[in-house]
């Protein structure tokens, strides 16, 4: 758990625009929890993207926050800019920040181009977010150069420069549990979940490449949260994780347990084809039906493409992994 934020208290709502009402927003849920031992008025509302822009607004205008947060994805960005150009208007004093994979590359554009954008978070925000809330409440809103210069991953107008500061990778060990409690207000909703952050590879056209290399949950942690996910009746537990299988083993030792789980839950996975072994393949012949759902990327089938992207793949095993998957499992397989 993030260390306790000073004792001003700062009304702060942070906001998600899903792709659609089944969908639930993991980031909210990471800076909730992350957040939850300061000394905050802190809300969370998480919204979908077909819901009337307006009717948004005034639910943010009526709680007049100090600091608004918007998580940023490529299905609500649209939505957000004018969001914020509106809220600016009905709530001038607000401090306004983005955050999310949307807004965490190409920095300066965002903040040159959109003047009603206080603040970005470049990267993983829960340590970012914390910090730029202890300092916006011991300055009053009001933050020095020396304060703004102290958060990691923050990106600010100073003068006519647009300063980002170094991203620090969290040790995810320290990111509170998420699924504790009742989770009632998650059955028959689509979740989404991680149990590693980073990525194995390093394709030239993928902004995931540049985030460093894998990094794990604890396993016992994630056991535990699949295990209550799948009991509080989750229709679908999405895994954000860029490659499942990176790991054989720690797989392996995943894929068994929700296997063997009592659940109609099912659970989609991101996978590299040629990268599951023997092994995996053999036990995942004992799934039950609608258990497993792989996303298989396949990049190219041209070997000089992917030389050239450099993806590292095993076309032939590729193509064995999936004919097996798709003949002597009841995997889903959609490539």
């Amino acid at each position: 758990m993030g260390p306790a934020l000073s004792r001003h208290s700062t009304k702060v709502v942070l906001v998600a625009l899903n792709a659609k009402y089944s969908h639930s927003s993991l980031a909210l849920r990471y800076l909730k929890h992350y957040l939850e031992s300061g000394h905050l008025d802190l809300d969370t509302l998480e919204f979908n993207i077909n819901q009337d822009p307006k009717a948004i607004l005034g639910d943010l205008a009526r709680r007049n926050p100090d600091v608004v947060g918007f998580s940023c994805y490529i299905w609500n960005i649209e939505l957000i800019l004018p969001l914020v150009s509106n809220l600016r208007k009905v709530c001038p004093k607000t401090t306004i920040i983005l955050g999310g994979p949307e807004v965490s590359f190409d920095t300066e554009y965002w903040l040159r181009r959109y003047p009603d954008i206080d603040y970005l978070i470049a990267g993983e925000g829960e340590e970012a977010l914390r910090s730029f809330l202890e300092e916006y409440g011991q300055a009053q809103g009001s933050l020095t150069p020396s304060q703004l210069k102290r958060i990691c991953g923050l990106v600010y107008r100073q003068g006519d420069k647009v300063i980002e500061n170094p991203q620090e990778q969290l040790d995810l060990a320290s990111i509170p549990p998420l699924y504790g409690g009742d989770l009632g207000d998650l059955r028959n909703k689509i979740v989404y979940y991680e149990t590693t952050r980073g990525c194995p590879y390093s394709c030239a056209y993928c902004l995931s490449s540049v985030m460093g290399g894998v990094r794990k949950f604890p396993r016992e942690r994630s056991l535990e949260e699949l295990r209550r996910l799948a009991e509080a009746g989750v229709e679908q537990v999405r895994f954000v994780d860029r490659t499942f299988n990176y790991d054989a083993k720690r797989a392996y030792e995943l894929l068994k347990f929700m296997i063997e789980l009592h659940t109609p839950t099912r659970f989609q996975l991101e996978v590299s084809g040629d990268l599951l072994t023997t092994e995996i393949l053999e036990l995942l012949r004992t799934a039950p039906e609608n258990r497993f759902q792989f996303e298989i990327g396949v990049q190219s089938t041209h070997g000089d493409t992917l030389d050239a992207v450099s993806r590292r793949t095993n076309l032939k095993r590729l193509a064995e992994v999936v004919q097996f998957l798709k003949e002597k499992t009841t995997v889903r397989v959609l490539l």
